[in-house]
């Protein structure tokens, strides 16, 4: 099993804040919809040698609350209003985007896959519809092909994703698609791959059915890439109210809401049940909230995929690895939602992207020998309040050679109703975004454990030049998340918190070092403490 490299982390880091990097800020035509729900960088669909990316409205009012799909040509200048609006039927809430590049029927265009779940096919009420729009230099708001859903109720559509060369008999992309019932109507989630070509059909030429009735809540599909390095397609499931074990220390125990991430596996394995990533050191962590794939960030060449577990406040990288059978969990900060990227910062590394409790967007420089410490923040400008936010990749939206990133936030008004926003975020070079140190003090600075060694109690020291919300968290030296032990704001200062050398439930940590991680002010600063018992 491979190690990651933590050498990094043992040392004090501050990572810089974005800025200048704003490309365009995007607005939805109506209050109290969902405008940046679903967000996907589409690949150049339109031929211009750019990459276009789409924003979702699935509350966009129409017939029957059908759905818009706002497509944004990329450029020098992305403009705030879309350069095609895709809107489908009477039914259905178009509410899925295929991220792209995705070239379904070969023609060597980037195209458009939308699913709408909940549409009626001859009479099946929410049998579910995909639609996939061809894309160049005529590419239009009329699908091209619709694959529908087999039965009432079966949600088809629900999630989606590129499979690339699933199968490998040929040199299309093929398509993943899923039904998605939950809380047991209908059959368990289940996902079909249709091939691609000049001429693709309606019939699926792999299905594999994952979890339970009640596990599809909520899942969710991506493309993996190639995550073994035998050359076929990947694609990832994540199911986030799958039940699960938790290791008590003594016995394996059921626990709901573990939640679980698949890959399942292209070419010769798609037979195979595939890599089953489920976390035994926590419980009820809904992991696969969210889920994201097709990057590499350790440059290994394999690709790997990254998984947000809300509940416990972390996300874990999934690392890519030729056996399938093999793979290997990291924690990382935080995280309500993820993506894999392509390089963001010019070094022609894979980079990834976790949004925080906060809101706040921070991104990780891959490369040989990337550490878990995060490298910039795309926070929010000073006074500006969200309660959700949303991360994806764009692409290279503004021609500069470098991964955008698109990212929702949302937030939640005293009268029931909700406002939302998208930026379009491009990485720029600059300094702090934060504010001026004060009296010499740096803006954040992790000041010692004492005493150190601990046995097991000891007190960890910090500095903060203002109030911010600051977490302090404890990893082990294979970047597991051990405890976290501070999670909310605090006024500017030196402070202190206490860690009995116990992990977050409780249970005494075995002897050995281990890492603190305190984030706050947008930077990031780290040190080391040993537990002696």
């Amino acid at each position: 099993m491979k190690s990651f490299l933590l050498g990094i982390l043992m040392a004090s880091y501050c990572g810089n804040a974005a800025q200048g990097g704003l490309i365009a800020e995007l607005y939805p035509e109506h209050d109290n919809q969902a405008f940046g729900i679903e967000m996907a960088g589409l690949g150049d669909v339109n031929g211009d040698g750019l990459d276009d990316f789409l924003i979702m409205d699935e509350r966009q009012e129409g017939p029957g609350y059908s759905g818009r799909a706002y497509v944004f040509f990329g450029g020098p200048g992305v403009g705030t209003e879309a350069d095609l609006v895709i809107q489908e039927g009477d039914s259905g809430w178009l509410e899925e985007a295929l991220a792209g590049p995705f070239d379904f029927n070969g023609d060597g265009f980037g195209d458009i896959a939308l699913g709408a779940p909940y549409y009626d096919v001859d009479g099946m009420e929410n049998a579910g519809m995909v639609f996939a729009y061809y894309g160049g230099p005529d590419l239009d708001n009329i699908a091209d092909h619709v694959i529908p859903g087999p039965w009432t109720r079966y949600y088809f559509g629900r999630g989606l994703a590129c499979a690339g060369r699933f199968d490998t008999e040929d040199e299309f992309d093929d398509l993943a698609a899923t039904i998605n019932t939950s809380y047991g109507w209908g059959p368990p989630p289940t996902v079909y791959v249709f091939r691609g070509g000049p001429e693709p059909g309606v019939d699926s030429c792999w299905g594999r059915t994952l979890g339970t009735h009640y596990d599809g809540f909520a899942s969710h599909l991506e493309f993996a890439g190639d995550t073994n390095g035998d050359g076929a397609g990947d694609i990832v499931h994540g199911l986030p109210f799958a039940q699960g074990l938790f290791f008590d220390g003594t016995n394996l125990i059921p626990t709901n809401g573990v939640g679980a991430a698949t890959t399942l596996h292209g070419g010769e394995f798609m037979w195979y049940a595939g890599y089953f990533y489920q976390p035994l050191d926590v419980g009820e962590a809904y992991l696969g909230y969210d889920i994201d794939g097709n990057f590499d960030f350790d440059a290994d060449g394999f690709d790997d995929v990254i998984a947000a577990a809300p509940n416990i406040e972390e996300s874990r990288l999934i690392r890519g690895n030729p056996d399938i059978w093999e793979g290997e969990g990291l924690s990382l900060i935080p995280g309500q939602d993820v993506a894999g990227l392509e390089d963001i910062n010019g070094d022609g590394y894979d980079d990834l992207a976790i949004v925080d409790l906060f809101c706040a967007v921070w991104v990780f420089w891959g490369g040989p020998s990337p550490d878990l410490v995060p490298d910039v923040r795309f926070g929010t400008p000073i006074g500006e309040e969200w309660d959700q936010a949303q991360v994806e990749r764009a692409g290279d939206v503004d021609g500069d050679g470098r991964c955008d990133l698109l990212v929702h936030y949302r937030k939640f008004l005293p009268n029931g109703d909700h406002a939302d926003l998208v930026r379009v975020w491009g990485w720029t070079e600059g300094t702090s975004g934060v504010s001026p140190e004060t009296d010499g003090m740096p803006d954040l600075a992790f000041m010692g454990c004492f005493p150190n060694p601990a046995n097991p109690r000891s007190e960890i020291s910090f500095k903060i030049n203002r109030r911010d919300e600051v977490q302090v968290r404890i990893f082990d030296t294979r970047g597991r998340l051990v405890r976290t032990l501070l999670n909310s704001p605090v006024d500017s200062g030196t402070h202190r918190v206490s860690w009995d050398g116990a992990d977050a439930r409780g249970r005494p940590a075995p002897s050995g070092s281990y890492l603190v991680q305190i984030l706050g002010m947008g930077r990031a600063t780290t040190g080391k403490i040993s537990l002696v018992r």
